[in-house]
C-alpha cells in the first residue's frame, strides 16, 4: 500500500510560519483527518502535499520518493486534491467535470476508456440523472459529490480533502463522508482537513490535531484526549464514549 511521509515540513507566508517542524507517517487504507482550530495549518499542509505549495524546509515522500523530484503529471496521476472551492468549473456539466480527472492519463482527447471508467464513477457516486446538467445548476451536496468524483476519476493512491463536508446540511455531510469512506475501503490513503470533531470521529480511523502549525496529537481516537482538545481550542469541554462511539461537547470558553 502507498506510504506518504512529512519530515521536518516547514512553511511560511510572508515571514508567518504556518507550518514548523511536521513529521508524519501515512498509509493507504486510512482515512487521516486533520484537526484544529482556523489557521492551525491544515489547509497549508494539504497544499504541501499535494505540491500546490512548496515547503520551505523538509520533505514530502510518497513511497520513500521526494515529491519535489517528480513531474506535475505524475504527482496527478498518483494525488487527487479536493479543494474548498471550485467556482471556475461550474459552467462545465457533471459528465465533463468527472472527465477532467482523467487528463493526469492521457490527453484532452478522451479514449473509450476515459469515458467508461468515468460513467462507472458517476454510477458509483450516484450521479446518473445529473450527468448532463450544468455544476451550477446543483445543490452544494450534489457539487461536492462531482468534485470528489473528478478526483476519484484521477485513479490516485491519495486523495486530499479540504473540508469536504463545509456548508452542507447532516445528510449530505453522511453521503460524503460514506463516499470517502468506500475509497479507503479500496486501500486509498484520504487525508481530510475538518472542522467537525464529532464527524471525524465517526468516520476517521486517525487523526493529526495542529496548532499553530504544529503537531499536538496523532493516532486514534484516543489521541483526542479531553485535555488535549481543551488545550488546543483553549475551551471547556467533555468527552464521552470511546472509539467510535466517542463524542466531543464543547462548554465554554476559557
Amino acid at each position: 500500500m502507498v506510504t506518504l511521509e512529512l519530515k521536518d515540513l516547514h512553511f511560511s507566508y510572508n515571514g508567518i510560519k504556518a507550518l514548523a517542524g511536521v513529521n508524519l507517517s501515512m498509509r493507504g487504507g486510512d482515512l487521516v483527518g486533520l484537526v484544529g482550530p482556523n489557521g492551525s495549518g491544515k489547509s497549508t499542509l494539504l497544499k504541501n502535499l499535494d505540491r500546490i505549495i512548496v515547503p520551505k524546509k523538509g520533505k514530502v515522500l510518497l513511497d520513500g520518493k521526494d515529491l519535489s523530484s517528480m513531474k506535475r503529471r505524475e504527482i496527478a496521476r498518483r494525488i487527487g486534491y479536493v479543494p474548498q472551492s471550485s467556482v471556475n468549473l461550474f459552467s462545465k456539466t457533471v459528465f465533463d467535470t468527472v472527465l477532467m480527472g482523467r487528463i493526469p492519463h492521457g490527453s484532452w482527447a478522451p479514449t473509450r476508456s476515459d469515458l467508461r471508467k468515468v460513467s462507472d464513477i458517476i454510477v458509483e457516486f450516484g450521479l446518473q440523472d445529473l450527468s448532463g446538467r450544468g455544476l451550477n445548476s446543483l445543490s452544494g451536496g450534489e457539487k461536492q459529490k462531482v468534485i470528489i468524483a473528478r478526483a476519484v476519476a484521477q485513479e490516485p493512491e491519495i486523495v486530499l480533502l479540504d473540508e469536504p463536508t463545509s456548508s452542507l446540511d447532516l445528510a449530505n455531510q453522511i453521503d460524503v463522508m460514506e463516499l470517502i469512506k468506500t475509497q479507503t475501503e479500496k486501500g486509498i490513503l484520504a487525508v481530510m482537513a475538518v472542522h467537525d470533531l464529532n464527524l471525524a470521529l465517526r468516520y476517521c480511523d486517525r487523526f493529526v490535531l495542529l496548532k499553530a502549525g504544529k503537531v499536538v496529537a496523532n493516532g486514534d481516537s484516543d489521541a483526542l484526549s479531553r485535555t488535549v482538545l481543551e488545550d488546543v481550542y483553549e475551551i471547556k469541554a467533555k468527552v464521552l464514549g470511546n472509539g467510535k462511539e466517542k463524542v466531543f461537547v464543547p462548554l465554554s470558553r476559557r
